[in-house]
This record gives structure tokens, sequence and C-alpha cells, in this order.
């Protein structure tokens, strides 16, 4: 499918994020906690001062290095789901509204999947409907959890952001419902010291060591009109937002590799979709830590993780879904993705 070319494509370094959102909101939590913003800042091109100005922008590179700082702090465990909680439905004007006026479930996911670079732009959430159940799964935007030879810090960081959105979601949809949500919620990442906090901030229904990171819930729950919003709002705000679409790099690509998931096209043909030469989108990757290899095998893996895990396919038929040579050849990718 053509790529729309009224979509902006967005960058890892490209300065589009008020710093009065996200990163205001963070440090003032971490500031109550009696935190030194300067060291927090550290090797972020971020000063104090500047952000109170009031004029500035950063790029989703520099959040994310205020929020891998953070992870790496050994104190205050619970600071990734407090700024969750307090994250949404936040400043961001008419995306704010689009939250507060959602008529139900359904919208409101369909609204943060869609302006996720206005929300939280390190991490895209994307719907899957599956048999009776729908289900949020993750992705990595900007490619800054994709750094090579940093094990311990992608981790930290990988599952700091995650606490974070997954947080700002069940606590979001529990104000706008007036009342729990069965969610049932997995990550793709060992449990860690302080699994309390979840029990804590995300109830009982949490996994760990999974082969993917997901929010899922019964269908039945999308649906169900919510009280106290205002249609009239909810409209208006949808027709400002919509004049504006922006995506990540990364994400194009591999939207356009799972619309192709058993015959995945050429560098060479996304590169010409995206109208660029093959050589500048390899270059425009690097500087994202990925390349066109590493988004076709991370498309696969997650597709034959999903579909082993929701449809309980065998190898034969996985295999046949996602066009390997023979069943010997993919069972070799499938062991070589569970022992990532």
């Amino acid at each position: 499918m053509p790529i729309n070319l009224s979509i902006q494509v967005l960058e890892n370094q490209q300065r589009f994020i008020p710093a009065e959102h996200q990163l205001a909101l963070l440090l003032d939590l971490l500031l109550e906690r009696g935190a030194e913003p300067h060291f927090l800042l550290r090797k972020t091109g971020i000063f104090y001062q500047d952000i109170l100005g009031g004029e500035l922008k950063i790029s989703p590179k520099q959040l994310a290095r205020l929020c891998l700082n953070i992870s790496l702090q050994s104190n205050d465990r619970d600071i990734s789901f407090v700024f969750g909680q307090r994250l949404f439905p936040g400043v961001f004007e008419q995306y704010s509204h689009l939250l507060t006026h959602a008529p139900n479930l359904r919208s409101l996911l369909g609204v943060l999947c869609r302006h996720f670079t206005d929300y939280f732009p390190l991490l895209k959430p994307r719907l899957v409907d599956c048999r009776e159940q729908t289900h949020l799964l993750f992705e990595d935007p900007f490619g800054e959890s994709l750094r090579p030879n940093q094990q311990p810090e992608q981790l930290a960081y990988r599952r700091w952001i995650q606490e974070a959105l997954v947080s700002a979601i069940v606590s979001l949809c529990e104000w706008r419902a007036a009342a729990p949500l069965p969610w049932q919620i997995q990550f793709d990442y060992p449990a860690p010291s302080w699994r309390a906090e979840y029990q804590v901030h995300l109830g009982d229904q949490v996994k760990f060591n999974q082969t993917y990171s997901a929010l899922s819930i019964t269908q039945q729950y999308l649906d169900k009109p919510w009280q106290q919003h205002s249609a009239i709002i909810y409209q208006l705000a949808h027709s400002k937002v919509n004049l504006s679409q922006h995506d990540s790099l990364l994400s194009i690509i591999r939207e356009l590799l799972r619309q192709n998931i058993s015959q995945l096209p050429s560098l060479e043909q996304i590169a010409q979709q995206l109208a660029l030469s093959p050589a500048t989108l390899k270059r425009r990757l690097k500087s994202h830590h990925s390349s066109y290899r590493l988004l076709c095998d991370e498309v696969r893996q997650q597709h034959a993780f999903f579909l082993q895990a929701q449809y309980n396919y065998s190898d034969n038929e996985l295999s046949t879904a996602m066009n390997f040579f023979d069943v010997s050849n993919f069972r070799r990718a499938f062991r070589r993705w569970l022992s990532q």
C-alpha cells in the first residue's frame, strides 16, 4: 500500500516534543522527591533553565536519555508507575480533549494508537483484534531501546517505559469507565525485584517473561458507552488533530512489512514508497540503531509469537503462513527469536 504523503515522517533526532508536556510532568514528579534536575538531565543536551522558558522542544532521543537516566537509579521504583498515572489526560490541548471525551474504550484506544507521538512518543501501541479479545501490542518507534552492546541499560530503559505507558493506559481507562477493567497484562522481560509495585498499580493479572508485551481485554468492553463525555467536544478535537498526522520512520516501515508478511517487500521497494534512495534509507535506519534486516526479523518474530499464542499454530502452520522455505528453516529462526 502506498504511503500517505500527508503523514509527516518523524525521526529520533527531530525536536517536535514540547518540553511543557511529558518532560515537565516528569521533572515535577522527580523534584517532589528531592531529585537534582541537573543530574537527571546529564547527557540529554537539555538545560533546566531552558525548560522554564516555555518554548523548548526536545527530540525522542533526548526524552529517551532522560528516561534511561531515571531507570538506572536504584531508588524510587514506583516513579514510572506514578508518572504514568499522571500522564493522561495531560496538557496536550486538543489531544487531551480526545481522551477526556472519547465515547468508549474502542475510541480511546484508537486515539492513543494514532496519536502516540503526541501522548508518549517513546512507545507505540498497536491494536490487534483476535477472536473475542483485543490486544494492545507495543513497539519502539524511534529505536532508542535497540542500541547495540548495552543490554543491561536496554532492559532497564525498556522496562521503565513499558511500566509508564501501561500504567497510564490502565489508570486512564479506569477513570473514564468509572470502574476497574479486567485487563490481562504481559511483559516481555523477567519479573523485577519490585514486583509488588506491579500488583499495587496494575493489579493481579500480570505475567512476566512472555514472548511479547501486551494489554488484552475482552471485546465486550470496547463499545460500552461511557458517561460524562461531550460528543461535540470530541468531534471538534478530532477534526482539528486530524489536520496534522505524523508517524515515526520505523513504525511506517514495520507497517509496510506487516501488510506483506508472507512476501516481505525489499529494501528498494520500501525506499521507493518513502521517496528515498536505498542508500539514504539505510543511513537513516542506522541512525535509529536498526536496519532493514533487523526490522524484517522483528516483524516476523512478533507475528509468529502472536499466532502461536492466540491460535496455537503448529510449526508447519506457522512456516506456511509466513512463507518460510521449509519447516526446519522456520524452526531455526524461531529458536533464535526465543533466545534473544
